[in-house]
């Protein structure tokens, strides 16, 4: 007897973003769907660049998901504009390719997903990496903008058939928001074996920076307001009056904004601000000793993953983290992996985390930092939770 040909899942992927002027996305949704097996799946990619970067994101092919069959490059010029070429361009794919799902993260194109997916009864995944409304209100985008925001945000509740939240705070915001269908929580988890601990390769980044006798504490991100740079620098200096040899390393690509930030907040001898793609940031986050995750409070923070939580401790690095970014404080908690702070907006609330973080330093040793590494490369990637995400596709084929 003849073995029926297995059947494999097509599915329509589409980005505002593309891995060279994004590299996050390679950790994150291109790390998701590279998980997908190439014997289950095919994959159909659309990414937008600007005009200028359209040939150097077509050539790429070292970061792009196993599993993708095809894959179109478009320069992006204007979202609405891009909206009406993505729309026509999305149903000759769906119809050319027979696809099955439609997937997005970003609010505007998933709600033309959710047009497409009605008009052509496909199904449509709506991954929810972050609370778009509140984001774009911080920011202080124009009330015309924000409306159309709400409306938009109401139909993806209301019409997505499949939900990614990245966080259980975030799944509890949904149904509060009235959300009754399918929900799955995937945090934004690491790439196996590509955020780990190294005793040797930390050790020549510490001698090469010259920094092989000092305490180091890292603070990864931007500049933005919600991620707490001018906080970081105040716990720094405390945890400066504990010990002199305390030595803050600054990593970001937006090299000139914090360049603007730091000025004159350090002496040069304590600090070093290092302008670093993604790939590169690994040997520096090992050569780290404690990394800081202090956010804004309110609801943007405590709905959000912050992809930092699984680099850092996948290099080792236990965390200082604010008590209520996400679900990570609890995990950092349970398993000891560095200090929960909590009133870190006054003096005496940093005082005493920065008491809390030297503690733990003298109570932890190199043993510590392979013990975090261990548990992330083990429990917190991608490749160890595909399972949660092809578990929701089934639920949508049932």
């Amino acid at each position: 007897m003849r073995k029926r040909k297995k059947i494999k899942i097509n599915i329509l992927a589409s980005f505002y973003k593309d891995v060279t002027t994004f590299p996050v996305l390679e950790s994150t949704e291109f790390a998701l769907l590279s998980c997908l097996s190439k014997e289950k799946y095919r994959l159909f990619i659309i990414n937008h660049t600007p005009p200028s970067k359209v040939h150097e994101a077509r050539e790429e092919k070292n970061r792009i998901p196993p599993a993708t069959v095809r894959r179109w490059v478009i320069p992006f010029y204007n979202k609405y504009i891009n909206m009406i070429f993505d729309f026509l361009f999305s149903i000759y794919v769906i119809f050319n390719y027979k696809i099955d799902f439609l997937y997005s993260r970003e609010i505007y194109l998933s709600c033309m997903g959710i047009v497409l997916k009605t008009i052509l009864r496909k199904k449509s995944i709506f991954r929810m990496k972050a609370l778009f409304l509140q984001e774009r209100e911080y920011l202080g985008e124009n009330s015309f903008n924000l409306a159309l925001l709400k409306k938009c945000e109401k139909l993806l509740f209301e019409k997505s058939d499949l939900i990614l939240p990245c966080s259980d705070n975030m799944t509890e915001y949904l149904k509060e928001k009235g959300r009754a269908g399918h929900v799955l929580s995937i945090p934004n988890y690491i790439v196996r074996d590509k955020f780990f601990f190294d005793q040797k390769i930390r050790e020549r980044v510490r001698v090469d920076l010259g920094i092989d006798d000092r305490l180091v504490f890292i603070f990864s991100g931007g500049p933005w307001k919600w991620q707490c740079l001018d906080e970081s620098m105040r716990l720094f200096k405390l945890l400066l009056e504990l010990d002199k040899r305390s030595y803050f390393m600054v990593l970001s690509y937006e090299k000139a904004l914090m360049q603007e930030q730091l000025k004159g907040s350090l002496d040069k001898d304590y600090f070093s601000l290092l302008s670093l793609e993604h790939d590169e940031i690994p040997p520096y986050l090992m050569a780290g000793d404690f990394g800081f995750m202090l956010r804004a409070r309110g609801l943007i923070s405590d709905t959000s993953s912050p992809i930092k939580f699984g680099e850092y401790i996948g290099c080792g690095l236990p965390v200082a983290i604010a008590e209520h970014l996400g679900d990570f404080p609890d995990i950092v908690q349970d398993k000891d992996f560095g200090v929960v702070i909590d009133n870190w907006e006054d003096e005496e609330g940093l005082r005493n985390a920065a008491k809390n973080i030297m503690e733990y330093l003298k109570s932890h040793d190199l043993d510590g930092k392979k013990a975090l590494s261990e548990w992330a490369n083990t429990n917190f990637t991608w490749e160890n939770n595909i399972g949660k995400f092809e578990d929701g596709i089934k639920s949508l084929l049932s």
